[in-house]
């Protein structure tokens, strides 16, 4: 008789248990991938490098515009040598404002990855 009052509980399969130690949706944390990190950790050297290459952009077309300036309104003074003198001078000026600026975005780009990796 006293085997009748013993329960015997079935056993334990693989399924069940795999099932059991999965996290629910409230037990996980957020996942957070390197690309949407990447989106959030833009350094500030990435705004001077656009910034310096559209300020390079627009002196080296205002420089371009000078040299070739051959308009009634373009005369400085009386000779035509002299203006010629004049506007390739300021042509040029301008021209080199826009690389030292080219050069500048050129650093700032480079210096980007690195102010990252901290």
């Amino acid at each position: 008789m006293e085997e009748q009052n013993q329960t015997v509980e079935p056993p334990v399969t693989v399924a069940q248990t795999s099932v059991a130690n999965t996290p629910t949706s409230m037990d996980s944390a957020p996942i957070t991938t390197s690309i949407q990190k990447q989106q959030t950790d833009l350094s500030p050297f990435y705004f001077f490098t656009g910034l310096f290459v559209l300020v390079a952009l627009i002196f080296a077309g205002i420089g371009l515009y000078k040299l070739y300036d051959n308009s009634y309104d373009a005369r400085v003074v009386g000779g035509d040598a002299y203006n010629y003198i004049i506007y390739a001078t300021r042509g040029t000026a301008f021209i080199c404002v826009g690389i030292v600026c080219a050069v500048l975005s050129v650093t700032f780009a480079l210096f980007a990855p690195a102010s990252q990796k901290r």
